[in-house]
């Protein structure tokens, strides 16, 4: 073999070198490499999505927390049972001075044709006691954290209890509607 045609097999070799790595190294890398940018691309993305997730929250804990008080104040409001109801106007009651002589429940009552989430619920009180502490009474009556209404009241002042009236109420109580 004479050198111009070794010179022409190196030239040669020299020549495809580049082409063969191109062809099995690069190309199928290349391939490889962009795919890999678009995965980062939304790796990248999701990572953000992610962030700003993360970054609420504080928020949504915040609302739950806020949603949490509500539901409690609400439930102080307008109780399940009557029996808070008694222990709240039998503790009224006793911190200002008033002598209840009965407490009798009246009827449970559902306002008809209206789909509300609270009923009605009577209660007829008898008690004695003088008329500034009645006036007490019924002022911390309207202070209590749930809903009560004076939907009647009865004063009577007979000679034999003076200075002391003997009063009957009738109260109602507003509670939440039991779950069917």
């Amino acid at each position: 073999m004479s050198y111009t045609q070794k010179a022409l097999i190196v030239l040669l070799v020299i020549l495809l070198l580049p082409g063969l790595f191109w062809l099995v190294v690069y190309r199928p890398k290349a391939g490889q490499y962009v795919n890999l940018l678009s995965e980062i691309q939304e790796l990248d993305q999701d990572i953000a999505e992610a962030s700003e997730k993360v970054s609420r929250i504080p928020e949504i804990e915040e609302e739950i927390e806020r949603t949490r008080e509500k539901l409690e104040r609400l439930d102080d409001q307008y109780p399940r049972t009557i029996e808070p109801f008694y222990k709240l106007i039998s503790a009224t009651a006793k911190k200002v001075g008033v002598d209840i002589m009965s407490m009798i429940s009246g009827e449970k009552k559902d306002e008809e044709g209206e789909n509300l989430a609270v009923r009605k619920h009577y209660v007829q009180l008898s008690a004695r006691c003088p008329y500034r502490i009645l006036a007490e009474f019924l002022d911390e009556i309207s202070d209590l954290p749930l809903t009560v209404s004076v939907s009647g009241l009865e004063i009577e002042a007979e000679e034999d209890l003076l200075p002391k009236l003997e009063v009957k109420l009738q109260l109602t109580a507003y509670l939440s509607r039991e779950e069917d």
